[in-house]
């Protein structure tokens, strides 16, 4: 390898997979980490934007930049959301291998979640997301398109986990600072994964960990109730205590790693309530006001549809087409009725605004218990 002229060498890096096997790479000789050393910023950066998906990055820049938000300074978290909520931007300088390592191991996670999340959903579905349905070309298992638009709502989810995961910001103002820069689908989907990943952590890492573990099912954490509405402190954590927690292989690893993160929750049990109360699902709710009582008994118009929708972070085609989908297969209920309602979640918990127009059939229609 010594003999190698460094264009060859400079090449074996930059064809490497991630960013951990250019680390590994660059470590393994001396020829090696002497050209990674030469062009380190070049070289993690193209490694990186060959691993993060370019439809992904402008999330997975703004995460990164939200880690060094204090909660606690609305003023720092309102010119965070102005700087890159307002428009959604690819704007990067090049990357030193800490930083790439950083985003390349959230994506990793990113992309775990969203194949577990996507599986999960595509279970509790109705019949025609099964692989017995006829529409087995849909069914198989999640496209390209739709693994996407579940890593950008999980990285929207870090991404509301950094900005108010710490602090008790009352959820009127989350609304001015974080909910108003997304269409109502986005915020949807938001609520639907934290559906998803309520249930991914409580089956069976949590809720298995309580029903075998005496001391800790009589003493320290009670089994999530999947019907309560409310999601568990845990999940508040982010995206890598609850991918540790669902990757963990025991259930004493299950058991360090709960209290690893109960240690690090608002302690008291009065403050650790009100937090609780005031994360994403309570949020939520707050979303458009004005709209609460819009056409219960009928559609909305194109204009009041535009208006409700609202102007998406992502605009990927896939919000208006959603909508008429969603709408014919309703039938009688109006999706101005639908959006954040506790009694429709079982189409949160199918995972329904992530899915590509062709999965669902034209002649399909919505019945409560359908899904």
């Amino acid at each position: 390898m010594n003999k190698l002229p460094p264009e060859i060498t400079q090449r074996v890096l930059l064809f490497t997979d991630d960013v951990d096997s250019l680390r590994a790479a660059a470590l393994s000789c001396t020829a090696l980490y002497a050209t990674f050393m030469g062009a380190e910023k070049m070289i993690a950066t193209r490694v990186l934007l060959r691993q993060i998906p370019w439809d992904v990055l402008p999330e997975a820049l703004a995460v990164e930049a939200s880690w060094h938000i204090r909660p606690d300074r609305v003023r720092e978290v309102d010119k965070f959301a102005r700087d890159y909520l307002l428009t959604r931007s690819r704007k990067f300088s090049s990357f030193r291998l800490t930083d790439a390592l950083r985003l390349g191991r959230l994506y990793n996670i990113v992309e775990f979640l969203a194949r577990r999340v996507a599986h999960d959903a595509l279970s509790n579905g109705p019949p025609l997301f099964s692989s017995e349905s006829s529409f087995s070309s849909y069914s198989s298992g999640p496209t390209v398109t739709e693994l996407r638009r579940i890593q950008r709502t999980l990285y929207r989810f870090q991404l509301y986990c950094n900005m108010f995961g710490g602090d008790l910001t009352l959820s009127r103002r989350q609304q001015e600072l974080y909910f108003r820069y997304f269409s109502r689908v986005e915020d949807e989907q938001l609520a639907s994964l934290q559906d998803l990943l309520v249930r991914i952590v409580a089956i069976p890492a949590y809720n298995d960990l309580v029903d075998h573990d005496v001391r800790q099912g009589a003493s320290d954490y009670p089994c999530m109730d999947l019907s309560s509405g409310e999601p568990p402190h845990i999940i508040s954590r982010g995206l890598e205590s609850i991918h540790r927690l669902v990757i963990a292989e025991s259930y004493e690893k299950s058991g360090s790693l709960l209290d690893d993160i109960d240690n690090a929750v608002i302690p008291g049990a009065a403050r650790s309530e009100a937090y609780v109360n005031r994360h994403l699902n309570r949020a939520i709710i707050f979303i458009d006001p004005n709209f609460a009582n819009l056409m219960a008994d009928a559609p909305l118009t194109v204009e009041q549809k535009t208006a409700y929708i609202g102007r998406p972070y992502c605009d990927d085609d896939h919000c208006d087409g959603v909508i008429d989908i969603w709408e014919r297969a309703l039938g009688n209920i109006y999706l101005s009725t639908v959006f954040f309602k506790d009694r429709f979640s079982d189409l949160r918990l199918c995972g329904y605004f992530f899915w590509d127009h062709q999965r669902i059939p034209d002649d399909w229609r919505y019945e409560s218990g359908s899904v």
